[in-house]
């Protein structure tokens, strides 16, 4: 069990999104096999494959997407040059702070963070 589990933690270091796609894939399965067979007690004449397969595919999505993205987009560029990161910094450094800033709440004005900028003083007043 040991060397199966050394070479599993292997293939993760190597193929990470891979890895994890399979992985997930196969366990949604597994779950649906045990669904068909201990929940519903189907047997293996009623066994539906075409819905393990399906549930299958969605496993894999489940873990496709969020890989997907992690890999094209925060981890875009790994080595950022100050050159293509300002831009982007400066596009979207007002809207997260639009997002996080409670914009004066209520009635006062709320502890500003390192992410947002002083409030406007005519809004506070």
């Amino acid at each position: 069990m040991a060397a199966l589990w050394r070479s599993y933690q292997r293939l993760m270091a190597q193929h990470p999104w891979k890895v994890q796609i399979l992985t997930a894939g196969s366990l949604v399965g597994v779950g649906d096999v045990i669904s068909q067979q201990l929940v519903e007690r189907r047997g293996l004449s009623g066994h539906s494959s075409r819905r393990t397969l399906k549930m299958m595919a969605i496993g894999f999505c489940f873990v496709v997407s969020p890989a997907w993205a992690d890999r094209r987009v925060y981890l875009w560029p790994v080595q950022p040059s100050p050159a293509a990161v300002t831009p982007v910094v400066q596009v979207l450094s007002p809207r997260l702070s639009d997002l996080l800033s409670d914009s004066c709440g209520a009635s006062n004005c709320s502890p500003q963070s390192t992410l947002n900028p002083p409030p406007d003083p005519g809004l506070c007043s």
